[in-house]
């Protein structure tokens, strides 16, 4: 699996990267596929503290502006 650092700084919102192997098994790629926050999504809600190094306000913000344009 890949390291922690690598996890967090991959500025892709994905599906869960089991490593290449797994990932063939489970998504039929050896890369996890990207959520697509274009199309129809069902309703969302998004969940911050201020404490929370897994929930950068950047990131929320990014995640949350593509996530308005959906149907």
């Amino acid at each position: 699996m890949k390291a922690e650092k690598e996890i967090l700084n991959i500025n892709v919102f994905q599906k869960y990267d089991w490593g290449p192997e797994e990932n063939q098994k489970r998504y039929g790629q050896e890369t996890p596929p990207a959520f697509n926050l274009e199309g129809s999504m069902p309703p969302l809600a998004f969940f911050r503290g201020d404490n929370d190094f897994l929930a950068d306000p950047e990131d929320v913000a990014r995640v949350a502006e593509k996530y308005k344009n959906c149907s």
